[in-house]
């Protein structure tokens, strides 16, 4: 039986116990915010990162977070369209696990996403968006699925989206 994660914390310690590590394509790395999520996790141990974006940039940014670029595998494409299809290659091919969008625009990270050559979505899926969140006071983990994407659903994509989300909590 797999065990009860009940906060990001838990979530965290099973990852470390265990010894997953996941590998994140950060597409446009010249964001702040989300370079130092990027940081954070690598940090802590969770994940390795790739960083695809303005180079000059993403290395002031880590810089000014204290970090050593040398840690980094950086890759310079500012180019949004252009870095959004390196880093989904990159999951195709294995060599990364996940993309995460940094300083792009959501169409030009949402058209590699979408595009069949890179199998996002599998045949008959359905997009949806998750938010995992942590509802302190009642010691939890909570889902809120597909307050974005798909705007009326009808019936069968209700069921895909519920599918999806459950995916998600068992993952």
């Amino acid at each position: 039986m797999k065990p009860l994660l009940n906060t990001f914390a838990d979530l965290e310690k099973h990852l470390l116990d265990k010894g997953i590590k996941k590998t994140l394509a950060l597409v446009g790395s010249h964001d702040s915010d989300a370079l130092a999520a990027a940081v954070t996790a690598r940090k802590k141990g969770v994940v390795s990162t790739i960083l695809i974006g303005n180079a000059a940039k993403t290395r002031e940014i880590l810089r000014d977070l204290g970090e050593q670029e040398g840690d980094y595998r950086i890759i310079d494409q500012p180019d949004g369209k252009k870095a959004t299809h390196i880093a989904s290659k990159m999951v195709l091919d294995g060599e990364a696990d996940m993309p995460m969008k940094g300083k792009l625009t959501t169409a030009d990270f949402m058209r590699a996403v979408l595009d069949k050559q890179y199998g996002f979505i599998p045949e008959n899926g359905l997009l949806c968006q998750a938010t995992v969140f942590e509802f302190v006071s009642k010691n939890r983990l909570a889902i809120i699925s597909d307050c974005a994407i798909n705007i009326a659903p009808d019936y069968a994509a209700k069921k895909k989206i519920l599918e999806n989300a459950v995916k998600l909590a068992r993952l």
